[in-house]
């Protein structure tokens, strides 16, 4: 492994944030890493995303972003000022069970994104 691609996953991994874009990452790395190019940085990402250590979430307008996956959840995505807000799995447990005895269908892990508006905008 590659002192690049090392940093890219400790980047990740050890994010504040743990939601990344990958032009993020290249913007942080720059700095210590600057001959690192930004399509290593994705295609780190998707290796990594590959053996399951991290997801790719779009979260609409072009954002796709990484993080790790330590904990199982979901996101709510506010279409008027775009924040992003995680939520735990088991919040979406009864219409994952009630889509599953209706129509068969399975939610994927970490994968469900809910767009509406959060509460800042609803009160505007």
């Amino acid at each position: 492994m590659t002192d690049g691609r090392r940093a890219i996953v400790t980047a990740v991994l050890a994010g504040d944030d743990h939601h990344v874009t990958a032009d993020e990452l290249a913007a942080a790395l720059r700095t210590d890493h600057p001959t690192l190019a930004v399509s290593t940085i994705y295609r780190t990402l998707e290796a990594l995303e590959e053996l399951g250590i991290v997801a790719r979430v779009d979260l609409g307008q072009g954002r796709a972003v990484y993080h790790p996956i330590d904990h199982a959840h979901h996101h709510l995505v506010c279409t008027t000022c775009g924040a992003v807000e995680e939520v735990p799995a088991d919040a979406v447990d009864p219409l994952a069970a009630d889509l599953s005895t209706r129509v068969g269908f399975t939610l994927a892990p970490q994968q469900l994104t809910l767009r509406g508006t959060c509460r800042r905008c609803s009160r505007r």
